[in-house]
């Protein structure tokens, strides 16, 4: 079971790293187009450090992407969209963070983003208005798919009790947050 769930993470993030190369450009009038590759999977999703960098980086992407999207976006469902992610995201750290302290751990959450995430970055902050929508949405949906099988993973499998039930929690908020870019139009 931990091989097939460890199988079923790395194939989504080949997919989703599979959808646009480091190169691509953006083409934000077309919502369908790749906004740029979500960074792949730790190597071993299933082992804390791992689990914690990854985590990590991604909930950093997903509240640097919300401060953004609060002075770029013209629609006010985004913002209002952004503001939740801000406040989930800030959650999901503080539940790891706690769950590294609970468990005794010595390992210290990255400070700053991986270079794919800051391109991600470097691409919304050269957008505004309808257009940065259309963007934000398209890398919300492709980070929070990514997002979802890490951890799904790793609480399904994870090597250490606490942060698997801290994953544990945090899988619904993030299929929340899938359900709302689904029912904004996200693409």
């Amino acid at each position: 079971m931990r091989i097939l769930g460890i199988a079923a993470a790395a194939a989504a993030a080949a997919a989703l790293v599979g959808c646009a190369s480091e190169t691509d450009e953006v083409a934000v009038v077309a919502p369908s187009a790749p906004a740029h590759a979500v960074p792949a999977m730790a190597a071993e999703p299933d082992a804390a450090p791992a689990y914690v960098d990854e985590a990590a980086a991604s909930d950093l992407y997903e509240i640097e992407a919300g401060r953004i999207a609060l002075d770029h976006a013209a629609s006010p469902d985004v913002k209002r969209f952004a503001q939740q992610m801000i406040t989930d995201h800030t959650s999901s750290t503080n539940m790891i963070k706690a769950a590294i302290a609970s468990a005794g751990l010595s390992i210290t959450p990255p400070a700053s983003l991986d270079p794919p995430r800051a391109a991600m970055l470097d691409k919304l902050n050269g957008v505004t208005g309808p257009d940065f929508d259309r963007l934000y949405l398209h890398q919300q949906l492709m980070a929070h798919e990514a997002a979802l099988a890490l951890h799904q993973n790793y609480a399904a499998n994870g090597d250490v009790p606490a942060l698997r039930g801290a994953a544990g929690q945090i899988v619904p908020v993030v299929q929340a947050h899938l359900g709302m870019l689904q029912s904004m139009g996200a693409a």
